[in-house]
């Protein structure tokens, strides 16, 4: 009996998490006047209920146009995007890679001490965290600036949380063994560390993408000017003249998220699985 309940029970929590996705792609088909004619109570604050048609009643491509070719707003902060989230993995690689090695390479009591320290900042929630960077940022004199998100992201404790639990089911008789071969610590970390923990650094990158895509809090908080403002934010001033082109931003915004989640989800997953079973 269980076994017929479970799959019934997925395939409804399917549905109601599926279904805001597929609302936004279709009403992205819709014209203006046929959104704004539906939701428009919602955006007035009516205690009314909204009403629509599932499919458009005249499909249309307008408001792709108009967001691609008429509003160049969007492509403005779509670039905001592509370039933060290229520094973002470019410095986490660079940061977090070297420092997980280098936890793994401390004493037993120093590395558990600093792991459950990077364990409490993953945990903890953005609105905690928020006061202290943003006073950091100010006395750098760096608030409303690209690097105001960026910096802050780069030192992601959880990317050296995850390349850490990779790290450290590395062995130590293939480190002696390179040492005795006459192996620098450099040597050691290039020829042996990186190539070995392939799968999780890649993993981690695919991570660190998804999060960067999706940042809003950090960008709405310390970046006031709105030339610099990720594409995310792009519906932050929604009115009943753009409701039509802000689900079809989201769409567009939504397509190398979902590109990047399929291209890498067996490397996502091989290194989960590697993680899991190194610990």
């Amino acid at each position: 009996m269980g076994k017929k309940i479970i799959p019934v029970l997925m395939t409804i929590i399917s549905f109601f998490v599926l279904f805001p996705l597929v609302f936004i792609i279709i009403a992205s088909f819709k014209g203006s006047l046929e959104t704004t004619q539906y939701l428009l109570p919602l955006l007035e604050g009516n205690e009314d209920y909204i009403s629509t048609n599932i499919l458009p009643m005249y499909p249309t491509l307008q408001s792709y146009v108009e967001v691609l070719i008429d509003t160049p707003e969007y492509m403005v902060l779509l670039w905001n995007t592509i370039i933060n989230t290229i520094l973002i993995l470019m410095g986490q690689i660079v940061i977090a890679v070297p420092a997980a090695w280098g936890i793994t390479r401390l004493n037993k009591h120093l590395k558990s001490g600093i792991i459950l320290f990077y364990t409490i900042l993953m945990i903890l929630p953005f609105v905690i965290m928020m006061l202290p960077q943003y006073i950091v940022l100010n006395k750098l004199s760096l608030l409303n600036t690209r690097w105001a998100i960026v910096l802050p992201s780069i030192f992601s404790p959880f990317s050296v949380f995850m390349l850490y639990h990779y790290f450290e089911g590395i062995s130590d008789t293939i480190i002696e063994q390179a040492r005795i071969d006459g192996a620098s610590n450099m040597d050691i970390f290039f020829r042996i560390v990186i190539p070995v923990g392939k799968p999780s650094i890649i993993a981690t990158c695919f991570l660190g993408f998804i999060e960067a895509w999706n940042m809003i809090e950090q960008p709405i908080i310390f970046i006031k000017n709105q030339q610099l403002w990720p594409v995310t934010l792009f519906g932050a001033n929604i009115t009943p003249q753009n409701m039509g082109i802000i689900f079809t931003a989201s769409v567009i915004t939504m397509i190398p998220a979902a590109c990047i989640f399929y291209i890498g989800y067996e490397y996502l997953e091989q290194g989960f699985l590697e993680v899991v079973d190194k610990e």
